[in-house]
């Protein structure tokens, strides 16, 4: 397959605040940023979407500004490429 990374949303109060995962896809959405899957943990602490490389610092930007000022999350990116790249 393609050169993919993996965006992770990771929070312990995610599970008791609704629209979540909302905010990640239409932040990903509003971003131009194809989600490949998602995928959500079974005790419900993290939100995982896998993403073309060429737009993981895009998404990465876009959904830590979603949540910047309203959740403390963390954000990260894992890519098979050594360089990041944005698109």
């Amino acid at each position: 397959e393609d050169d993919v990374a993996i965006i992770a949303v990771v929070g312990d109060g995610m599970s008791h605040r609704p629209g979540v995962a909302g905010k990640v896809m239409g932040a990903l959405g509003h971003a131009g940023v194809n989600v490949r899957a998602i995928a959500q943990g079974c005790n419900e602490t993290n939100i995982t979407t896998i993403v073309d490389g060429v737009q993981s610092l895009r998404a990465l930007r876009a959904v830590h500004a979603a949540f910047l000022a309203s959740l403390t999350v963390a954000v990260g990116v894992i890519s098979g490429n050594s360089a990041v790249a944005d698109s």
